[in-house]
């Protein structure tokens, strides 16, 4: 298992802390879990997201040594922890990446039994392709033959403990 956050820092900001929680907290359950996070920051001049964000699609293992080095790993399980800025009638939380609809409605159905106050959906081919994360050239597909990719919302981010939790319990029992 790997838990990634590409876009860590002030980029979209709890992402990283939220895979950090995976890989420990499926550590201490006693199963093999591994992290990569990139964490970005910005000044008076230019915002994180401005200065640091690509996109998942377009990261190369040549610009990040640390992750060179484990794309040299095949994993099978992986999630990727995304942000994004709300529009008026999108979900708080899309799961997408190239995993299977079964793994996507289990995660689905951990999000859920939280009660929290967001929406959560599985990406389809119908949502803007950010949510969807299918395309095998996204960072979370070319490391796990079944990663998950999470965009979350603003509000979900400010949750990002209890959805790391929920992940960890899926995870947890794979």
């Amino acid at each position: 298992m790997i838990a990634i956050a590409p876009h860590g820092g002030e980029i979209e900001r709890h992402t990283d802390q939220q895979a950090e929680r995976v890989q420990k907290g499926l550590a201490a359950r006693g199963c093999s879990a591994s992290a990569w996070i990139c964490k970005g920051y910005g000044d008076e001049l230019k915002g994180a997201a401005d200065r640091w964000h690509i996109t998942s699609t377009d990261i190369h293992p040549a610009s990040f040594p640390l992750l060179q080095r484990l794309m040299t790993r095949k994993f099978r399980h992986g999630v990727a922890f995304h942000g994004f800025a709300q529009k008026p009638g999108e979900a708080d939380v899309y799961i997408g990446g190239g995993a299977s609809e079964y793994q996507k409605r289990e995660i689905k159905c951990a999000l859920d039994a939280l009660g929290l106050s967001i929406k959560v959906k599985i990406a389809t081919p119908a949502d803007d392709p950010k949510f969807q994360g299918f395309s095998w050239e996204n960072l979370i597909n070319r490391f796990a033959a079944r990663g998950i990719h999470i965009e979350q919302s603003t509000q979900a981010r400010e949750l990002g403990e209890d959805i790391a939790n929920a992940i960890v319990t899926v995870y947890g029992l794979v």
